[in-house]
């Protein structure tokens, strides 16, 4: 690894699944270090989104500087371009005043997009977008997705049977310009020109982050997650197809409180959907090109893991 200067403002990743603990390494680091910490979470920029998304509490906010954190009503779309926008001003923003910027969380496309730069597709008019709105609510999710089988296999091959938000942007694409979503891919991205230093949860002990999963789950209900949804649903215009009731745990309280299953149920699918959810974080690590200190365990001493970043990288 090339020599780095301590005085140079330098980004840092620090990913992995839900419940290893990525977030507390973040809080841990930012407390002793110059570095400011931005989000790179799908749910955390949501307004009153805050016990599933297990997003840092005031107190911890006060603390340590925190970017991209309720930047949205939970009725509104933020899409990945909006936040490679907003990440790759906040970097600038943090080195400009001679800081580091720590990116900490699980949305893992957030982090692709950044990195290594955004598909080249064409903007899709509001007109294109309508048309597959109607579609989808005329023909229903499963007919889409079968339809969309023949049309980009490639990408309905990551794409959940339920989840509208995406498949709609496949039709939407293909309905504005004639081809699959997945034709883009290969084209040239833009990445940032950007030196990144990577930390990855890849854990090894599936059982332990299973049991953390579960006691997170737990702790949530008992803090008054269903509570939070009820307050959401009250407060915004939010139903069932938005991004943000789509979210683990969300989707699933959300479901229970329109009466589609019991709580037990709701429970138990929530369970399962994050741990579903940590298996796809770790498969995307598994394919992370970049990675320069792996951590494989949840049981980490984070000053430990702090000398080891430092004297690694030489610039922290």
């Amino acid at each position: 690894m090339k020599p780095r200067s301590i005085l140079e403002p330098k980004t840092i990743l620090i990913m992995g699944p839900t419940a290893c603990g990525k977030s507390a390494l973040a809080h841990a680091m930012a407390k002793k270090h110059p570095i400011e910490i931005i989000a790179v979470d799908s749910v955390s920029i949501y307004k009153d989104m805050d016990i599933a998304s297990a997003k840092p509490s005031l107190a911890e906010q006060q603390a340590v500087p925190y970017h991209l954190i309720d930047i949205c009503s939970p009725d509104q779309k933020y899409s990945v371009a909006a936040f490679v926008k907003d990440a790759r001003a906040a970097i600038k923003d943090i080195h400009q005043r001679g800081k580091h910027a720590l990116l900490v969380g699980g949305t893992m496309m957030y982090f692709k997009a950044l990195c290594y730069g955004l598909d080249p597709i064409p903007e899709i008019t509001p007109e294109y977008n309508q048309q597959a709105a109607e579609k989808i609510a005329k023909l229903g999710l499963p007919s889409i997705h079968q339809e969309l089988q023949t049309i980009d296999p490639v990408a309905l091959a990551q794409i959940n049977p339920n989840d509208q938000q995406r498949l709609h942007r496949v039709l939407a694409v293909y309905l504005a310009t004639g081809r699959a979503l997945s034709s883009f891919w290969s084209q040239k991205r833009q990445a940032i020109d950007e030196d990144f230093y990577t930390i990855a949860f890849t854990i090894e002990e599936r059982a332990v982050l299973h049991q953390r999963i579960f006691n997170r789950l737990e702790a949530m209900f008992a803090q008054g997650l269903v509570e939070e949804v009820q307050n959401l649903i009250k407060k915004y215009p939010v139903d069932g197809s938005m991004p943000a009731m789509r979210a683990v745990a969300y989707r699933q309280v959300f479901e229970y409180l329109q009466g589609q299953m019991d709580q037990e149920t709701m429970q138990k699918k929530a369970l399962y959907a994050t741990r579903q959810l940590a298996k796809r974080q770790l498969t995307w690590l598994k394919s992370w090109p970049d990675i320069d200190l792996a951590l494989e365990s949840v049981e980490i001493d984070a000053e430990a893991v702090m000398q080891k970043i430092f004297c690694t990288s030489g610039n922290l």
